[in-house]
Formats: C-alpha cells, sequence, structure tokens
C-alpha cells in the first residue's frame, strides 16, 4: 500500500529514507521520489517474505523488526545464512537480473519491510537520472561489499590465508 497522504507516516518515512545508507545522497525532493513508489508490507513472526524460486520483483528495506536469509523455508530446516536488521537492504539483485529469488526471507518477530517494484525503479532511474545514478552507485557499493564479506568468509572456511597487498 503507498504511503502517501498520511502526513505522520510520510514525515517518519522521510526520516527513516534519510538515515538509509542507499538513499543518504539524495536530496528532499529526490527522497520524495523514492517515498511515491514506497510500499509497506507487514509480516508476523515466521511469515515468508521472500521465497526462492519464485520471481524477484521488488527490492525491500526492513522499516522495523528483523529477518533471517535461509536457504530452506523452514529456519530449523534450512540453513539459516544471515541475518538482516532495521535499515538493511535485501532483494537487490532482483533488480538487475531476471532470475528466481535464491534464497528465503523469513521474518524473525513482527517485521515491516518497504518495497520497491523493480518496474516503478526502473521508471524512476530513467525518468531521473541524478537519483539513477545515486542509487545505483550505492547498491554497487552494497554489492561489493557484500562480496567481499562472502570471500572472506570462503577464505576462512577453506583455511586459506586472505591474500595481502603489498
Amino acid at each position: 500500500m503507498p504511503l502517501l497522504g498520511f502526513k505522520e507516516e510520510s514525515s517518519e518515512l522521510m526520516k527513516f529514507l534519510k538515515s538509509n545508507p542507499l538513499l543518504k545522497d539524495l536530496t528532499k525532493k529526490e527522497l520524495r521520489k523514492i517515498e511515491m513508489v514506497t510500499h509497506l508490507r507487514e509480516f508476523k513472526d515466521g511469515e515468508v517474505i521472500v521465497q526462492a524460486k519464485e520471481p524477484g520483483l521488488a527490492i525491500y528495506i526492513i522499516k522495523k523488526g528483523s529477518a533471517y536469509v535461509a536457504l530452506g523455508p523452514d529456519g530449523e530446516n534450512g540453513k539459516v545464512i544471515q541475518m538482516i536488521e532495521e535499515g538493511e537492504i535485501f532483494g537487490e539483485m532482483s533488480l538487475f537480473e531476471d532470475q528466481p529469488r535464491s534464497t528465503y526471507v523469513i521474518a524473525n518477530g513482527d517485521v515491516e519491510v518497504l518495497g520497491i517494484f523493480k518496474h516503478d525503479f526502473d521508471a524512476l532511474i530513467t525518468r531521473d537520472n541524478k537519483i539513477g545514478f545515486r542509487l545505483l552507485y550505492n547498491i554497487a557499493k552494497l554489492l561489493s561489499s557484500r562480496l567481499r564479506k562472502v570471500n572472506i568468509d570462503l577464505y576462512k572456511k577453506l583455511g586459506v590465508e586472505e591474500p595481502t597487498i603489498p
């Protein structure tokens, strides 16, 4: 459900959006454009937010609560990969690939997420190249950081020393 039309919610949402690393470089006017394509969804404990093998239709930011990323639909039966906390982003790969989701994301308690559908994201960055550049640059930094963490974890798991730069 779009969040427009509710001044208190809008003000709270603007503060939240401005504090997010993905959106920190945007002006108030640019954040309002983001706000216009943002949808709030609520999930109860244990509900699946994102399901593996389903089409990736949106990017999400955790507004309230936390969730976990798992290889299976049930945290006890599926391997939990990581926790996602308030303000963190997930589902960003769906913006770039027409591939199904690769993992499950499951609510850990009551969770509120802000979603931006891929078609809205694409339309926004096409209409406003300045916003597009900033968002894509920040997403690239996020993906780079995540890849670096995976590399470090892999070195540790394999018992190999990380390469050092002279």
